[in-house]
């Protein structure tokens, strides 16, 4: 306080200042906890509050220390995150009156649900059926001493309908598992308890 007092003197012994009441001084604290004064903040106060005093020592005005990289970062990612939850709500809106409109009741779906996997079942029975005659006419062939080509031939067959059948039935358990959260979530829309029974 008595640099600041002895700085205004100063001023108003040459003249050129303003009266006490109009000077303003800014002061800051850096890091270290040294006290710094001046026109302008020191380079020294960059990150500090910085406090902006008149001729009589009372506070005219306070600057709050610019914010920090990490706190930058912290800003832009909690932007970001609310950005990308907004995104979610509202895609998880959109399926949810597709959902809506696509069943009027829980009975409903339950129903396509197991018409699909049916289906399913029915194109996986029919590709096993297939598959059974093959190893069948393998088993036929290398009891005969077929020659090696056709047997190899018949072995690739069926290997493609190992791979087809395995297919279809990841397929259909993708597809319960799609059915089976939408009945949840058609449930929770629905506001009606969860089926205890098992479906």
């Amino acid at each position: 306080m008595q640099i600041l007092r002895l700085f205004i003197l100063i001023l108003l012994a040459t003249g050129i200042a303003p009266t006490a009441a109009e000077v303003t001084i800014k002061k800051c604290q850096d890091a270290s906890g040294t006290w710094h004064y001046g026109d302008y903040a020191a380079a020294e106060c960059e990150r500090a509050k910085i406090t902006e005093i008149d001729g009589r020592g009372l506070k005219v005005d306070e600057r709050a220390p610019p914010p920090t990289q990490e706190e930058l970062d912290a800003k832009r990612d909690a932007a970001t995150e609310a950005k990308e939850a907004k995104r979610v709500q509202a895609r998880q809106r959109e399926l949810d009156l597709r959902l809506l409109d696509t069943y009027d009741t829980e009975q409903s779906l339950i129903r396509a649900r197991d018409e699909r996997a049916a289906a399913f079942n029915q194109s996986i029975l029919s590709d096993e059926s297939f598959r059974k005659q093959l190893s069948d006419e393998l088993v036929d062939l290398e009891a005969h001493s077929a020659k090696p080509r056709d047997l190899e031939i018949l072995r690739q067959q069926i290997a493609e309908y190992d791979r087809v059948i395995a297919g279809k039935r990841r397929d259909l358990d993708n597809l319960l598992q799609r059915f089976n959260k939408d009945l949840e979530r058609f449930r929770q829309l629905q506001g009606s308890p969860a089926d205890a029974a098992a479906r």
